[in-house]
Parts: C-alpha cells; sequence; structure tokens
C-alpha cells in the first residue's frame, strides 16, 4: 500500500487470503479516509501481478485527474499552498 501526501491519494493492493476477512473493515476506513478529503483507489494482487500496464496506467490516470483539481479546492493542503506541484516525469502533460 502506498500514500501520496501530495496528492491525498492512497493506493491500496488487496491480496487474496488475508483481503477476503476485511472487505467489512476495509470498507469502513476508506469512508473516513474519504470522509477526510483522501482518494483511495484499489487494486486487486492479482491484477498487479497480471496487467502491472493496466494498474500503471490506472494510477497515471488518477495523477492526472488529482493535478487538475482547481487550486481552492487544495487550500487545506499545506503541501500544495507552499510550492508548486509538477508531475513525476513518466507522466506526459496534455
Amino acid at each position: 500500500d502506498f500514500y501520496c501526501m501530495t496528492l491525498r491519494l492512497i493506493i491500496e493492493i488487496d491480496g487474496p487470503g488475508s483481503h477476503n476477512s476485511k472487505v467489512e473493515q476495509d470498507k469502513i476506513r476508506q469512508e473516513r479516509l474519504e470522509a477526510r478529503g483522501l482518494r483511495v483507489i484499489r487494486f486487486f494482487d492479482a491484477d498487479v501481478r497480471s496487467n502491472i500496464f493496466g494498474v500503471i496506467e490506472s494510477i497515471k490516470s488518477e495523477i492526472l485527474r488529482l493535478t487538475k483539481i482547481s487550486r481552492p479546492a487544495l487550500r487545506g493542503t499545506p503541501s500544495f499552498q507552499k510550492r508548486e506541484y509538477s508531475p513525476p516525469p513518466f507522466i506526459k502533460e496534455e
């Protein structure tokens, strides 16, 4: 799992064995995180293993979407107040 404070983005990878018993806990946790203005995206472990390029494209699309949010929506995020965000080099600006 991964968290990017600048984008307020959480990437969750749900494994086959351990996740099945935590579905309801994860749902509650995700609702709480989203209520705090964080964005949670989830991928199954099997997708990461068998379709890594699709997963990467999904993450890149979400990063591009989040970087297009207007600045007033980000006022509560100190990292955006201090410096301008520039996407990682693998992302092409359109």
